[in-house]
């Protein structure tokens, strides 16, 4: 069985480990979420929310590529496995419009660098 303080990736706290029944990582990290009581940032009991959220979001700035993708595929494949689970979930994805532009993509006119 996976200790729930360790192998955590990413802002999702996606486990990369699995238990003996081999379930799948969404499936089971939806499993973790709905039974949590408290979390880390406070030792008092939390209710379970009407609706869950899963807040994922990407860059507009820098070269247009499918890793790009991944923070929401697997937003969105969490946000399907707790309504799978049986719970309200919801998916907000938010466009990090504010961050600094890294570079003017191909194409672009000169006159955008200024």
């Amino acid at each position: 069985m996976c200790d729930p303080g360790k192998n955590l990736i990413n802002a999702l706290s996606v486990r990369c480990c699995m238990s003996e029944e081999s379930q799948f990582w969404a499936d089971q990290l939806a499993a973790d979420i709905i039974s949590r009581k408290e979390t880390k940032y406070t030792a008092k009991p939390v209710a379970s929310p009407a609706v869950f959220t899963v807040k994922t979001s990407a860059s507009l700035s820098g070269v247009l590529h499918l890793g790009r993708l991944s923070d929401t595929i697997r937003g969105d494949t969490l946000r399907n496995a707790l309504s799978d689970a049986g719970v309200k979930a919801r998916l907000i994805w938010v466009a990090e419009d504010t961050d600094p532009l890294r570079k003017i993509p191909e194409g672009v006119p000169d006159s955008f660098s200024k």
